[in-house]
């Protein structure tokens, strides 16, 4: 419609085409991230989780996306074929307007397994269950093929250029951490809303935002970051946070959380999609997307329980 969008995290800026006048801006409902192309997402708990951006000739804004095809893992474009598509939890690639499915993988989608599109939204590529492997959706054949893991992959370096790539975004826009009375740790943003980590569903574990904003309560159980001076090329920003026991939370711009116990040290990334657990001992567990398709897993059964018990001694 004869307008140029520009999309940011939370926003979207619209000029016109002819002489680059400024037409509209555009801000997102709170909590809504931009993901690929047009297409944004609210954090989960949503009634509308996923939203597209438009210029319509008149005035500009967000438009949400009711397919009634189930929840999406991901939408996209095609090209030459009118959108938005999308990959459903239950592995099927829906057209949003027809409300049908074109394709079925058979089986649902598990919530650890990344997934990216190709730029001509012919391909879907995802995380096999099976070691070194991953699974090719052919839209243009409508088959699956299992091909061989290439990490390159998730970077858009092999093939055609990727679209979009897997939607897995960091968070590090904390400003303290605490402990909920459950035991599980939480962190404030910046906006005082309470993400607490969890165990949220068999073999998933990551942050979910709570209802509640500037909590009383758990701001007197929390402890403040505060920035670390670190060398000027350092490349990346660190906060930490101190209990009177001597434990230690650093917290990192590139989206991880370090937690230095008196006997213990553990290290999660700081995502509301299924997120990973490193411990010193050498256990690990999470979202093959962070841990890669050949690395050993002790399991979240065997390692939230002794996290959990480290932060619940945290006052």
């Amino acid at each position: 419609n004869g307008a140029i969008l520009l999309f940011y995290p939370g926003r979207a800026d619209m000029f016109r085409l002819d002489d680059g006048e400024p037409l509209s801006s555009v801000e997102g409902p709170e909590g809504m991230c931009w993901r690929s192309g047009r297409y944004y997402r609210l954090y989960p708990g949503s009634e509308a989780q996923w939203y597209h951006a438009a210029w319509d000739g008149l005035e500009g804004g967000f438009h949400p996306i009711n397919g009634d095809v189930g929840a999406a893992r991901v939408v996209f474009d095609r090209t030459g074929r009118p959108g938005p598509w999308m990959l459903t939890d239950r592995g099927e690639v829906c057209h949003v307007e027809s409300r049908g499915s074109i394709f079925s993988l058979g089986k649902p989608v598990d919530a650890n397994r990344w997934v990216c599109v190709s730029r001509d939204g012919h391909h879907l590529y995802l995380s096999s269950n099976k070691s070194g492997m991953m699974e090719c959706i052919d839209l243009k054949n409508n088959r699956v093929q299992d091909l061989v893991f290439d990490a390159r992959l998730t970077t858009g370096l092999i093939g055609e250029p990727f679209l979009v790539k897997p939607a897995y975004p960091i968070m590090n826009r904390f400003s303290a951490v605490g402990v909920m009375p459950s035991g599980n740790l939480a962190l404030q943003n910046r906006w005082g809303w309470w993400w607490e980590f969890l165990e949220y569903e068999q073999g998933a574990v990551g942050l979910r935002r709570l209802p509640v904003r500037d909590e009383l309560s758990l701001r007197r159980r929390a402890r403040p970051f505060v920035p670390l001076a670190l060398p000027r090329r350092a490349g990346y920003r660190l906060k930490e946070a101190r209990w009177p026991d001597g434990s230690r939370a650093f917290l990192d711009s590139r989206g991880l959380l370090h937690l230095k116990f008196s006997t213990a040290e553990f290290s999660l990334v700081l995502t509301d999609c299924p997120s990973a657990l490193w411990a010193s001992d050498g256990r690990t567990a999470g979202a093959d997307f962070f841990l890669g398709p050949d690395q050993s897993r002790t399991g979240l059964d065997n390692l939230m329980p002794t996290f959990r018990a480290l932060c619940g001694r945290l006052q």
